[in-house]
């Protein structure tokens, strides 16, 4: 039949893809691998072991994976292989996991199978398991209810902190999560062990989440004990936001938060009006835009606080970063009304220009003082080799100083372009944005860099050297 055609043609192409396994002479020699090499050929049957009723089972297969794990950690000469099999295994599972109806294991089996030999060849440096660790959460997500959380838990612990670097932004959003994912207490686990090498990079990946994280305090404490002293980190965070031009920071505070905010609570029912959400806004708000006595704030913050401090609407509110409790639904009705009547009639941006003194937003990044602490630029620990963030070392290039000179972008939210100065002596460039979303870039440059992998790995694509630049988003 000519579905069976397709198929052996399939499996066909499995066995010239292996026989690339056999092209070092060393282990040809070897007996142990030839044997090996017999049982590695189970995996090229998974399309064809249903094909008639003589053919091999899903169990036959899975056995001789499990055969060959068994021979490669036996022979020292072949223990480098083990993350293959082991790869090539979860990838068998996980196709044969989308026919659990016809499986003659069960689906919770052949689920469990891919998670434990996909962590396990993780766990054993292979990168390219890496790129499927988002497909091993959505399983646990899943599935967890019918494995066992113990043993989810030592192996999620024997995986390297750096390979978790990339996905912290999935992890962090599952420990977001209202309510909480069944393993939710596994992910803290990891979090922790990767903060305990990377705190910055932990830091950056959970604050944009904070405010989800923060819906549950219990939950939110125990992320903060694991991030030790993140204090300097955040200090440096608050002077990147100073960045932002003030009047967008402030439309934002009242066209995204309090708008919406108003509208649900009014439209549910709910009372309190004022959430605590809504609070810690409009007192970084206050700080970041009002507040003459900050001494972060550059000048040109300082004259555009002067402009907005005429404005009635502050005192509604409330004064001095608290907002007002006795602000009913009224009363905030009336207040946006105020709010988009003023900003029609009144020019509340000074004068602006394409290139801007970085000290007319902040004083704060001028030295990059820490107080003592080492500030490390951003996102570097995501670009370091595989070795050096192995043992640690990759990513902890220390922040020197900033140009003293911003470039302002034309888009809406007016972006800045800030060079940093590492203590390497180079340079990083970085597009500083303020009022949206990061979950969205994050997930773009992670889908482009799949794409860059896809590419590198088709002999065509890599001669033409194609690719798609991606950029750090922290």
């Amino acid at each position: 039949p000519e579905a069976k055609v397709l198929q052996l043609r399939d499996a066909d192409k499995m066995l010239r893809e292996n026989q690339s396994l056999l092209q070092d002479t060393s282990k040809r020699e070897s007996a142990k691998y030839l044997s090996l090499w017999s049982q590695l050929q189970g995996n090229i049957l998974h399309n064809v072991w249903q094909a008639d009723a003589g053919g091999i089972t899903v169990e036959g297969v899975t056995n001789r994976f499990s055969r060959a794990l068994q021979l490669a950690e036996a022979d020292a000469s072949c223990t480098d292989l083990a993350p293959t099999i082991l790869l090539k295994l979860a990838l068998f599972c996980d196709k044969t996991a989308a026919r659990t109806t016809a499986m003659p294991v069960g689906g919770s089996n052949i689920v469990w199978m891919y998670i434990d030999s996909m962590l396990r060849a993780m766990a054993l440096g292979a990168t390219k398991a890496q790129e499927h660790f988002p497909r091993v959460l959505e399983l646990l997500e899943t599935h967890f209810s019918a494995l066992r959380g113990d043993q989810v838990t030592k192996l999620l612990t024997d995986v390297p902190p750096w390979m978790l670097l990339e996905w912290l932004p999935q992890i962090f959003s599952l420990v977001a999560r209202n309510p909480p994912v069944p393993f939710q207490h596994c992910l803290i686990a990891c979090l922790g062990r990767v903060a305990a090498l990377f705190p910055q990079a932990a830091y950056y990946a959970f604050r944009v989440v904070r405010d989800d994280i923060a819906k549950d305090p219990k939950r939110s404490a125990q992320i903060y004990a694991l991030l030790g002293d993140y204090h300097a980190t955040e200090r440096l965070c608050r002077a990147l936001q100073l960045l932002q031009h003030p009047d967008a920071q402030i439309t934002n505070f009242f066209e995204n938060i309090l708008a919406p905010t108003v509208r649900d609570r009014t439209t549910t029912k709910q009372m309190p009006l004022i959430t605590t959400e809504l609070e810690v806004a409009y007192r970084e708000l206050y700080e970041d835009c009002l507040d003459l006595g900050n001494k972060a704030m550059g000048q040109y913050r300082k004259e555009t606080a002067r402009q907005f401090a005429r404005c009635k609407i502050w005192q509604d509110l409330g004064k001095e970063g608290q907002l007002s409790q006795a602000i009913d639904a009224k009363t905030a009705k009336k207040i946006l009304e105020d709010w988009g009547q003023w900003k029609k009639d009144s020019k509340f941006t000074p004068k602006e220009k394409r290139t801007m003194p970085l000290a007319h937003f902040t004083n704060a990044l001028e030295s990059c003082d820490a107080d003592g602490a080492t500030l490390r630029i951003p996102g570097v620990e995501m670009g370091g080799s595989e070795a050096a963030l192995a043992a640690g070392e990759a990513g902890f290039v220390s922040l020197v100083s900033c140009d003293p000179t911003l470039k302002v972008m034309t888009s809406i939210q007016k972006p800045k372009r800030l060079k940093m100065r590492g203590g390497n002596g180079q340079e990083y460039w970085w597009l500083v944005k303020g009022g949206e979303d990061l979950r969205q870039d994050q997930r773009v440059q992670q889908v482009f860099r799949s794409m860059n992998r896809i590419l590198a790995n088709d002999t065509q694509c890599a001669k033409r050297r194609l690719n798609v630049e991606v950029f750090k988003v922290v």
